[in-house]
């Protein structure tokens, strides 16, 4: 949480065996940056964002939040926007530059991020590129992300935030998690901060995003490299218990996880960051992650010890297929937020997560990674951030496979080659990604039938990233997945169906560019494919749309896209318009 006191802004993080407080920058009523310094604001965009706290979106209130505080920047500071994920689904290029580093233009910014619609995916690592290429050299800059979830369009933030330090640009990322329940994905987004020397911020809630921004940007207004701050450390037995003497200790950089410091229990000098703490004591091991923000004063971290861990069971069977569901039984204490996992054997997370909260029934369905391999199926107790149990488990090959080809045209046909166990009822549908199992577009689905490996389906009348599934109908597992993009068709117009006599109208097409001039005319509705005549007004074009003027006859006619290859004339699309 936050506090405010003598004019200093404080942070107190309570997380598994953490209370730390931090003071941050002091500041003042009438701006929060100057012109030496520049802020890139990135915003999601994606269709979580839909999801409501207390009754209201969470891109509505990051609306209000960030309209809030915009016009309280100083007005010299550089201020830039980035959002992803508003215009298209499924699209992980959807990254836009709402406005360079400019100063004076806050409202106008404010203006276009209202105007934002959640739809698509979450490229964080592509949105944090684009922020550096619109960065000012010349300038300090601090880009502030506010992001509801990790990155989901197969990209490494943490190493690219790495890779930003290790070239030594200017550049500090405060990241704020907007609404994140799950460690893991906190630490996923922890790290990027941590490697750019920015801060991480947790928001639960419409204040708690009001409060982290407010802080962001005070830090934003920090250009000085941030002085070692002396942290006190200590070990504790139990959430409310005695402190343990003695105790030794490991700091790590959250980052890179490289060992920076290990002390006894007293105090150690760290620079802002953020950091992994381990605390060994006769009574047992615990450890805590943090952030150290530059100006804290009497900063103190506690480990909490929890001498017996509680015990916990894992039973399920150890082989299965790729990518399939299958049933865990465990006992454990079902602590608020404890959760189930899958990682690597050798202890890397997955790329795509694989975690389920715990339930009251003692039974929870998993689904297996995507890749065969080696695995462990963890219980992790978030009161402890703690694993109280880790069961091995062999991922094979998966039941069944799907061929299709990478790109469709909009309503065409296509086939697919299906492998599976063909079992009764069992279907190959088109579902956009992330869709729920038994959720396929319209009637697009097919079902199999042993012995018959290929089936022939209409792509959907919208463009975009599907995914065909094989469904198995006893259970609605799917036991097979393939992606492939719908485009749009070479040389599509749209035009209006009627116009005046004399007039003119815009059209706007589709298509490519080949080596003969391509042009749009309008002809009579019985006319061949021609350019010659009184009748044939043509427009050699480059851009969409083209104004194309209209006959002075009265009658049936028609836009066409003609190409011109080698003196032969070829009809790509045509439309009916009606001269009045």
């Amino acid at each position: 949480m936050f506090e405010r006191s003598n004019g200093i802004i404080r942070r107190t993080l309570k997380t598994a065996g953490l209370m730390t407080t931090i003071g941050l920058l002091s500041f003042s009523q009438a701006a929060y940056a100057d012109e030496t310094t520049e802020i890139i604001l990135v915003v999601d965009s994606s269709n979580s964002m839909w999801g409501q706290i207390d009754g209201i979106s969470k891109m509505e209130i990051a609306k209000q939040t960030i309209d809030k505080f915009l016009p309280q920047i100083d007005a010299g500071t550089h201020v830039g926007a980035i959002a992803y994920g508003h215009r298209r689904k499924g699209d992980c290029s959807d990254i836009e530059v709402i406005s360079t580093p400019v100063s004076g233009q806050t409202s106008d910014i404010a203006t276009r991020i209202n105007s934002l619609v959640p739809r698509g995916k979450t490229p964080i690592t592509e949105a944090l590129s684009e922020a550096v290429s619109i960065a000012d050299a010349g300038k300090s800059t601090s880009v502030i992300l506010v992001s509801d979830g990790v990155e989901t369009c197969g990209g490494d933030p943490c190493a690219f935030a790495r890779e930003m330090a290790a070239k030594q640009i200017d550049l500090k990322a405060h990241v704020i998690g907007f609404d994140i329940r799950a460690e893991q994905e906190k630490a996923q987004l922890a790290c990027i901060a941590s490697a750019t020397g920015g801060l991480y911020l947790d928001a639960e809630n419409a204040s708690g995003l009001s409060e982290a921004l407010e802080t962001s940007i005070q830090a934003s207004a920090q250009s000085e490299e941030p002085a070692l701050q002396t942290v006190s450390l200590r070990a504790i037995r139990g959430a409310d218990g005695p402190q343990i003497d003695p105790a030794s200790f490991q700091v790590f950089d959250a980052s890179s996880e490289t060992l920076v410091a290990e002390t006894q229990s007293g105090n150690v000098n760290l620079t802002a960051g953020s950091y992994r703490i381990i605390a060994e004591t006769d009574e047992g091991t615990g450890s805590v992650q943090t952030v150290v923000t530059s100006g804290q004063e009497d900063a103190s971290i506690t480990v909490i010890i929890e001498a017996v861990a509680p015990d916990a069971k894992l039973d399920f069977d150890p082989q299965q297929p790729a990518n399939s569901l299958f049933l865990v039984e465990w006992s454990g204490p079902a602590d608020p937020d404890d959760y189930l996992d899958i990682i690597h054997a050798d202890g890397r997370p997955l790329d795509e997560p694989r975690y389920q909260y715990i339930s009251d029934e003692g039974q929870i369905e998993m689904r297996a990674p995507r890749e065969p391999g080696q695995y462990q199926v963890r219980y992790m107790n978030a009161p402890r951030s703690a694993v109280l149990v880790s069961e091995a488990l062999t991922v094979g090959a998966p039941l069944a496979s799907l061929e299709a080809p990478d790109q469709v045209e909009l309503s065409g046909q296509f086939n697919i080659v299906w492998q599976g166990p063909a079992g009764e009822g069992d279907y190959v549908g088109i579902f956009e990604t992330g869709a729920a199992p038994t959720e396929y577009v319209g009637e697009l689905w097919n079902t199999v039938a042993e012995g018959w490996n290929e089936l022939s389906f209409t792509a959907p009348a919208e463009l975009g990233v599907y995914e065909l599934r094989y469904i198995k109908a006893n259970d609605d597992s799917v036991l097979a997945t393939t992606t492939f993009e719908v485009i749009s068709p070479p040389g599509q117009l749209e035009a209006p169906s009627s116009a005046a006599a004399r007039g003119s109208v815009e059209v706007y097409w589709t298509g490519e560019h080949f080596k003969g001039p391509d042009v749009i005319t309008i002809l009579p509705a019985d006319a061949p494919d021609t350019l010659e005549g009184p009748e044939a007004n043509s427009i050699l074009f480059l851009g969409t749309p083209v104004t194309l003027p209209m006959p002075e006859t009265r009658g049936a006619y028609e836009v066409r896209y003609l190409r011109i290859n080698n003196g032969e004339v070829t009809l790509i699309s045509r439309s009916p318009l009606s001269v009045n």
